[in-house]
């Protein structure tokens, strides 16, 4: 953080890429810095593993509001500079965004070797059921390298924040226990 405060103070405009809890803190950090920001976001929406349209749009209103340019289906091919200087990005379109500043949050990956090995069922994680069970009733995951089943929206998705890998590894405790 005090890292980027400091490049901050040298950054006009920035390019943050990322789709997610991460990315929106930068591009929100920024913004109260006084950056101008273009956020990249490489699907039709922001949160698309977490939030519908209705809510993501809601969101994306909010950050059009503050003076973000969001760009969807957008990635970035290449980090352009001059004599070692960052001039700009180039998209996989070809298009060239000129900024001072690029930063990534792009989530986490997690490391599901061990699971895949022991044949527990993966895909971007591990996958879990609404008790934090994997696919042997034996073994429970939580945390950063589950993969959660929520039965309300029917989707699995990853949350890699502190506070629910806290409390997930509590409720694995208690599933364990028969609680």
């Amino acid at each position: 953080t005090r890292q980027i405060l400091s490049l901050v103070r040298r950054t006009k405009t920035a390019v943050v890429i990322g789709g997610g809890v991460v990315a929106i803190e930068l591009v929100e950090g920024l913004v109260a810095q006084g950056v101008k920001v273009h956020y990249f976001l490489r699907g039709d929406w922001f949160w698309p593993n977490v939030l519908g349209e209705v809510e993501s749009r809601m969101v994306e209103r909010i950050l059009a509001r503050d003076g973000v340019t969001l760009h969807h289906r957008t990635e970035i091919v290449e980090i352009l500079d001059k004599c070692g200087k960052l001039t700009g990005v180039r998209t996989t379109s070809g298009n060239i965004m000129h900024c001072d500043m690029v930063a990534v949050g792009i989530g986490v990956k997690p490391r599901i070797e061990l699971a895949q090995a022991a044949g527990l069922k993966t895909d971007r994680g591990i996958l879990v059921n609404e008790y934090l069970q994997t696919s042997d009733p034996y073994i429970f995951a939580a945390g950063d390298a589950a993969q959660i089943f929520d039965p309300m929206s029917g989707r699995s998705s990853i949350d890699n924040l502190w506070t629910p890998g806290r409390k997930q590894g509590r409720v694995a405790a208690m599933n364990m226990a028969g609680e």
